[in-house]
């Protein structure tokens, strides 16, 4: 029998087709194992994304932390010097009374404080401009002028307000960073999750 395209075709044309068969076959097998892998690839570098987010937002919010109680002890040593302040200033102001009896109050609103947001951070904020009109009755009392204690006291806490003052600006630095950083609409419920909350930035004023 003389092997003709047609016999060819009829004897190998079943082997033909179940090798194409075939190769179609495991080309598609290759394609849906590459797309899964790339699929899979990007949920992994996606997880190492948001992991590496995490670790860095959480060093972020111990850090804020850890400054913030660094504030707290500086305002401490501040509020613990006022009775000293209230008690000399006495002596010479007879009727500054009003001022120095919301001293006296607005001290013990504003401590113990633990946020910075909240009636404790207004007592305090509110303590620091009382502070500053203390400073100014020399000028209407002459006498604390020549008075070593609170000239002493005037420098102590000024030097301290200025460290206060350094330590809450760069606080709410760090503040604004963390916030940005978790402002992503897409990621806040992660972070509602992870129980990371915006914080509230301290306006202090001199």
């Amino acid at each position: 029998m003389v092997a003709t395209p047609a016999n060819l075709k009829i004897r190998f044309g079943p082997v033909l087709s179940k090798i194409r068969n075939s190769a179609l076959s495991a080309l598609l097998i290759m394609n849906q194992q590459s797309f899964l892998i790339s699929i899979f690839s990007f949920i992994v570098l996606v997880a190492i994304a948001v992991l590496f987010l995490y670790l860095h937002l959480k060093s972020l919010q111990d850090e804020i932390v850890s400054y913030w109680e660094s504030v707290l002890e500086k305002m401490r040593i501040r509020n613990d010097m006022i009775p000293n302040l209230i008690e000399t200033v006495r002596k010479f102001a007879k009727n500054e009374d009003k001022l120095l009896d919301g001293l006296i109050q607005l001290r013990a609103k504003s401590w113990p404080m633990e946020e910075a947001n909240g009636p404790k951070a207004s007592a305090e904020l509110s303590l620091t401009n009382d502070l500053h009109e203390v400073w100014q009755l020399p000028q209407k009392i002459p006498a604390l002028n020549v008075d070593t204690n609170f000239l002493s006291l005037k420098k102590d806490f000024h030097e301290l307000g200025q460290e206060i003052d350094e330590m809450v600006n760069v606080y709410n630095q760090k503040i604004r960073a963390f916030n940005a950083r978790t402002g992503f609409v897409l990621l806040r419920p992660f972070f509602a999750l992870m129980r990371m909350k915006r914080f509230q930035i301290f306006e202090f004023e001199p």
